[in-house]
């Protein structure tokens, strides 16, 4: 991938779950290593959040702050077309992600989402694997809580048992956290569309008939 501007841009960070992110990135993430600006659609509240990275990190006085709309290509094409790798946390994803797929892989940019909607995740493989692997970019769904604690613990797991043996493992979640809007909107978006589109997936085999085929054989 040619230079770019930034390195990392982190889209969504007036939310709950971003301004996490972009906490996480003042604690830890050094601009003398890594080049990150904010994303997002209203700039005074992103300002709002710099100020308060900056208090965490005076380095954040160098994070750039940058207009999109998810709903605007051409505004998210602007701003994936100046970074490597964006990180995106604004959901419901299955309303305001797909635009941001289609502008990466027109630029040619690195995706990746916190996303835990599975109908999101077919549309993106099914619209985008093909274009996403011809560009040789990544497009990466789930990162964070709904992928880490399943696919660590499975892989744990597996490592414990025998090698040679078949394997089913079951993961269970208990918590007694709340959840943010964004959040809540995307599981009810979730369960609104589950099981609504598998054109994704080969049709069903037909089950066979084994009463009619005995009949016609008499």
């Amino acid at each position: 991938m040619e230079n770019r501007k930034y390195d990392i841009v982190l889209l969504g960070a007036t939310g709950f779950t971003g301004s996490l992110v972009a906490e996480y990135f003042a604690q830890n993430v050094s601009f003398k290593k890594v080049k990150w600006a904010l994303a997002g659609r209203n700039t005074e509240k992103l300002n709002a959040i710099k100020n308060k990275l900056i208090a965490i990190n005076p380095e954040c006085e160098q994070a750039d702050i940058l207009q999109c709309n998810s709903e605007n290509l051409s505004s998210l094409e602007n701003v994936t077309a100046q970074t490597k790798i964006i990180v995106t946390t604004v959901g419901p994803f299955a309303i305001h992600g797909e635009a941001l797929v289609q502008a990466c892989v027109n630029t040619g940019t690195n995706y990746c989402d916190i996303t835990g909607e599975p109908e999101f995740v077919k549309a993106v493989l099914k619209l985008h694997d093909k274009a996403a692997k011809e560009k040789g970019i990544y497009i990466i769904n789930c990162c964070g809580f709904d992928s880490i604690p399943a696919d660590a613990g499975a892989y744990f797991t597996a490592l414990q048992l025998p090698a040679n043996e078949t394997k089913i493992i079951k993961g269970f979640v208990s918590t007694n956290a709340t959840f943010s809007g964004g959040t809540y909107a995307s599981a009810i978006g979730a369960m609104a569309t589950a099981g609504k589109d598998f054109s994704f997936f080969p049709p069903k085999r037909k089950r066979l008939n084994l009463k009619a085929l005995v009949r016609r054989k008499e």
